[in-house]
């Protein structure tokens, strides 16, 4: 008997909630080692370097893997049209990510990120070519299994991030997680769902782009903002503040990523078998709504009325001066979320076009 919308929705929140928050313990212990062992200032360079490095993913991407869980019943042409696109874009964009490595840091932040920036050319492109075979078991709703996969990818990386910090890696033991990271997982995925193997379609490269193109200008005036202070504050001011200010900032982002993570790897997929269906979508919309509303303002109450604590139990006593900083950033946790949800139902309605513009104010809202 075929299961319904609300169902379906049921069970993947459930899978998909144990998975999230059994990563995100998993990523808030990490951090709050390595705050123990690392400085602002290494803290600073990364945030900046991340603040570039997450605008050239969403870049690289190119909307490839939601062209895929929101086509319907795509072909083994378009899927294998869809990795094709996928390898060569992400070559491309992490070989220039290398190339212009001098510039980059040097506008952002100084000369101290240029091998940095260079390494994180090796995620990019991981990040970008695990797209099409994540999204492949996103559509058939395999959210456990690919939990699995990234806990076990992050544990393996963290500890060798963790053993690094203690000897004195600096900075270069967070770029260590954040590779590892990206390479385990890539082979995890595609050693279950195998290679689709190189292909290529006019009328499926059309489709992949005419979907994935404006998601990707979406995607990056939505990296422009959520990275623009990353990419400023470090000129601006100095390292030692960006990376102050990165830690209770970075600390909320983790848990909102990972109930981002939850809500839209289980909407999305479904919104997108059901997306003929106005009256499933209203009833899946309306759930959601609420149930995002309700755990975001009582997740921001939370950490504004015990940010103290927060900042003993997960940084430490030298990081007190960040208490306000939490308290007002914590704030953001309800909007974060709903624009999650909003963003969900225009790439399943393929509303792309129009998120891109609503995005784009946002950035100039931003700046």
């Amino acid at each position: 008997m075929e299961k319904s919308a609300s169902e379906k929705f049921q069970r993947g929140i459930t899978v998909q909630t144990i998975v999230s928050v059994s990563t995100a313990v998993l990523q808030v212990v990490v951090f709050a080692i390595l705050s123990r062992l690392l400085s602002k200032a290494e803290f600073g360079y990364y945030a900046a370097l991340m603040g570039i490095t997450m605008i050239f993913i969403g870049i690289s991407d190119a909307g490839i893997g939601s062209a895929v869980i929101q086509r319907k019943n795509p072909s083994k042409l378009y899927i294998s049209t869809a990795f094709t696109i996928s390898v060569a874009f992400g070559g491309l964009m992490s070989l220039a990510f290398f190339l212009l490595a001098p510039i980059l840091s040097n506008v952002i932040m100084d000369s101290t990120l240029i091998t940095p920036m260079r390494l994180m050319a090796i995620p990019l492109f991981f990040q970008n070519l695990n797209g099409v075979g994540v999204s492949l078991l996103r559509r058939e709703l395999r959210f456990g299994l690919l939990g699995k996969f990234k806990i076990i990818s992050y544990t393996l990386s963290a500890a060798v991030a963790v053993y690094g910090a203690s000897i004195g890696w600096g900075l270069y033991a967070m770029i260590v997680l954040f590779v590892m990271d990206a390479l385990i997982y890539t082979l995890l995925v595609y050693a279950k769902v195998g290679i689709p193997g190189f292909g290529f379609g006019k009328e499926e490269f059309r489709s992949v782009f005419s979907y994935g193109g404006w998601l990707t200008l979406g995607v990056i005036m939505s990296s422009i903002a959520n990275q623009v202070d990353k990419l400023v504050l470090g000129k601006w001011l100095s390292v030692e503040r960006l990376g102050a200010y990165n830690r209770p900032s970075g600390f909320i982002s983790n848990i909102i990523g990972q109930i981002n993570t939850i809500f839209d790897g289980v909407l999305f997929p479904i919104l997108s078998e059901f997306q003929d269906s106005k009256e499933k979508f209203r009833e899946i919309f309306y759930r959601s709504f609420r149930l995002l509303s309700t755990f975001g303002i009582l997740l921001a109450s939370v950490l504004f009325f015990n940010s103290k604590l927060i900042i003993t139990i997960f940084f430490g006593e030298q990081w007190y001066e960040l208490v306000g900083i939490l308290q007002i950033v914590s704030l953001s946790a309800i909007f974060m979320l709903n624009n999650t949800l909003a963003d969900c139902f225009f790439r399943s309605f393929n509303l792309v076009k129009a998120g891109f513009f609503i995005r784009l104010f946002g950035v100039i809202l931003m700046l």
